[in-house]
C-alpha cells in the first residue's frame, strides 16, 4: 500500500528552506519542521519556481483561464451564464484559433479537464439558473426607486401613508403553476432495455394556477376552503412567519426602506443616483439637462446615408409609390431646413429629452429605429437618449425605412 502524502504548510517549508540555508543539515531540518526530505531537496533545487502543483500542467496558463473565469462572471452578471458545453467550445474555438496542440480529442476538452477548471477557480461554481422575461431583466435600480417614489407619493396625497406603518394592510401576491401529471423520476426495470413506460395518471398538459397571497404579520390569504389537501399540507409546513417577514424586509415593503434592496441582482443597466458618488450624480443630472449639440448638414448627411437621400432629393416621386411614416416626414423637414441654411453654415440644436419619460437603451439595439426620434417643431428635433452617446452609435449605422 503506497505511503499516503502529507500536506505540508508553506511556512514549515520556507523556514525549513531558511535553517539548511543557516548550516541545518537537510536531514535535520526535514525532521525538525515535520517535512519530507524528498520534498525538501525538491523545493531546495526549485526555489525559482512561483507555484508548486502535482501532475502535468495545465494546458491554459493562469492568464488564459483568468481570462476565461472574467467572460463568466460577465455573461453570469448580465442574465446570460454559460454551461459547461460553452466552455469547452470556448476553450477549443481558442486552441484551434491558436494553432496549439493539446492531449484532448480535436482540441475539445472532456468532463475531467471541466472538473480540474473548477477546482483551481474556486470562483466558479455550479448553479441553477432563475428565469426572468426580458421586461423583468431590463428593470433597473432607477426604475425600482421611481416605482418607490411613486407609491409614497400617491399614498401621502391621499393620506393614507398610514397603511406602510401597518404589518396586517401590507400585501405582497404571486401565482405559481402545478402540474397535475409531474415528470416520471428513476424506476427499476430490466437492464439493457431501451424503453420503459409508465402510465400516466393524469393529463400531462394540465397544470393548476395557484395565486399566493401574504401579509407582512406573516398571515396567508388561503386560496379556498378544502382546497388541494396535500398542497396545504405543505404549505402549512413549509411557509413559515419568519420567512415571509423576512421576505418583506428584503424587498424594502416593510419596513418602507428602498436601500434595503440589493440592487447588485438588477439586470438594467440605469444606475440609481443614491447609490453612486457626487460625480455619478452630477452625470445624472446632466441626461436631463437639455445638452446643446449643433448638427450641419454633412454629419446629418453621414447619419442618414445616401439612399436615405436620395429619397429626400425625389419627394415627389417618393410619396407617389411609397408610404412613409411620420418620422420620415420630420426627418424631411429637418433634410430641408438644413440644405436651405447650409449656404450661411448655419446648424440646428438637438436637445435630448428626460430619459425617464420614454425610456430607451440605445446601446441595447443593433440599428437605429425611426422611433428614436420624436418631431417638436420644423426647426427642432427630440432624441430620446444622450446627444453624444447618439451621434456615436448612428454614425455606425444607416437609417432605413
Amino acid at each position: 500500500m503506497p505511503k499516503k502524502s502529507t500536506n505540508f504548510c508553506d511556512d514549515n517549508i520556507a523556514a525549513a528552506i531558511l535553517a539548511v540555508d543557516n548550516g541545518m543539515s537537510k536531514k535535520a531540518a526535514s525532521k525538525k519542521f515535520n517535512i519530507n526530505r524528498s520534498t525538501l531537496q525538491f523545493r531546495l533545487k526549485n526555489r525559482d519556481r512561483p507555484t508548486f502543483t502535482c501532475g502535468p500542467s495545465s494546458i491554459l496558463t493562469k492568464l488564459e483561464e483568468e481570462i476565461l473565469v472574467q467572460w463568466l462572471l460577465e455573461c453570469s452578471k448580465k442574465g446570460f451564464p454559460r454551461r459547461r458545453e460553452d466552455l469547452q467550445l470556448s476553450v477549443k474555438q481558442f486552441l484551434d484559433e491558436q494553432g496549439r496542440s493539446s492531449p484532448f480529442k480535436n482540441n475539445y476538452p472532456g468532463f475531467a479537464w471541466y472538473k480540474a477548471f473548477l477546482r483551481r477557480n474556486p470562483v466558479i461554481s455550479v448553479r441553477t439558473s432563475e428565469h426572468v422575461t426580458s421586461a423583468s431583466a431590463n428593470v433597473s435600480e432607477q426604475n425600482i426607486r421611481k416605482w418607490f417614489d411613486d407609491i409614497h407619493q400617491y399614498l401621502s396625497d391621499e393620506n393614507l401613508s398610514i397603511v406602510l406603518n401597518d404589518p396586517s394592510r401590507v400585501f405582497n401576491g404571486d401565482e405559481t403553476g402545478f402540474s397535475l401529471c409531474p415528470k416520471t423520476k428513476s424506476v427499476l426495470g430490466p437492464k439493457g432495455a431501451k424503453d420503459i413506460y409508465e402510465v400516466a395518471k393524469g393529463n400531462e398538459k394540465e397544470n393548476l394556477t395557484v395565486m399566493f397571497t401574504f401579509n407582512v404579520a406573516g398571515i396567508m390569504c388561503h386560496p379556498m376552503k378544502d382546497f388541494a389537501p396535500i398542497l396545504d399540507k405543505v404549505i402549512k409546513n413549509t411557509v413559515k412567519s419568519e420567512v415571509l417577514i423576512n421576505g418583506f424586509r428584503a424587498c424594502g415593503l416593510y419596513p418602507w426602506n428602498v436601500n434595503q434592496i440589493d440592487f447588485k441582482k438588477c439586470l438594467g443597466k440605469n444606475k440609481g443616483p443614491e447609490l453612486n458618488d457626487t460625480d455619478n450624480s452630477d452625470i445624472t443630472k446632466s441626461t436631463n439637462t437639455a445638452l446643446d449639440t449643433q448638427l450641419s448638414f454633412n454629419d446629418f448627411s453621414d447619419i442618414v446615408g445616401a439612399e436615405t437621400l436620395e429619397k429626400f432629393n425625389n419627394i415627389h416621386d417618393e410619396i407617389e409609390t411609397q408610404k412613409y411614416s411620420e418620422e420620415f416626414f420630420t426627418l424631411y423637414r429637418l433634410f430641408e431646413k438644413l440644405k436651405k441654411d447650409n449656404s450661411d453654415e448655419s446648424t440646428i440644436r438637438l436637445s435630448p429629452i428626460n430619459s425617464t419619460d420614454q425610456p430607451s437603451d440605445i446601446n441595447s439595439t443593433n440599428h437605429i429605429s425611426p422611433c428614436n426620434f420624436k418631431a417638436q417643431s420644423p426647426d427642432c428635433i427630440v432624441i430620446n437618449n444622450q446627444n453624444e452617446l447618439f451621434k456615436q452609435h448612428i454614425s455606425q449605422h444607416q437609417v432605413t425605412f
